[in-house]
Order: C-alpha cells, then structure tokens, then sequence
C-alpha cells in the first residue's frame, strides 16, 4: 500500500518545496484513485509528475520479496502477458539458462 506520507516526503524532497496542504489532500485522493479536479495553478501537474516519478523510482523499481505471495493482491506471470512482448526464444533460453531466476522473476515464484 502507498503511503501518503511517503510521497509527500519523496515530493518534497526531491523537488526543495513544501507542499500545501490543499496539494497533501489532492494527493491523498490521486493516490486512493478517485477521480479529482484542480484549478490550474495550483501544482497540478507537479504533483502527478511527482508521483509518477515515485512510482518509478520507488514502487516500480525493486520487488519487495518480503511480503511473499498474500502480500499481493495480483501477481502476473509470463503466463499473463502476450507471448509477443518476449523475443522469441527468450523465456525458454531463460528457463534452462537460469531455472532459479527464471521462476523468481517470470514465473513469480518467490
């Protein structure tokens, strides 16, 4: 789960301001995915593109193995994904290159 705290912290910090309360609230409710509207001025844009940037950089980025399987609410396999995406031959070559990280990383076994 996403940690408004969290993100206010990463915006902040990253970006040397300190954010409204009125843009802690926005935020609160991008983050709980409601739909929500702003007046233009009011650092719209900064806050999205600095969540997006938390996304990438800390949600995106590692994979928390800690939390094992029930931590999750949806885990994708290769399975789920359109076999065009791989090159073909990858996921094979894969599977009996590195069995171990073949079924941590694609078959998400972990």
């Amino acid at each position: 789960m996403i940690k408004l705290n969290d993100v206010v912290k990463y915006i902040e910090e990253k970006s040397k301001i300190e954010l409204f309360d009125y843009q802690k609230e926005f935020l609160k409710h991008i983050i709980r995915g409601d739909d929500i509207y702003m007046p233009r001025g009011t650092g719209r844009s900064m806050i999205y593109n600095g969540y997006a940037d938390y996304l990438k950089e800390k949600i995106a980025k590692e994979t928390d193995y800690s939390v094992g399987a029930k931590g999750y609410n949806k885990i994708f396999t290769y399975r789920d994904i359109p076999e065009a995406i791989y090159a073909r031959g990858l996921i094979e070559d894969i599977r009996l290159d590195n069995p171990e990280l073949f079924e941590k990383e694609f078959n998400c076994n972990f």
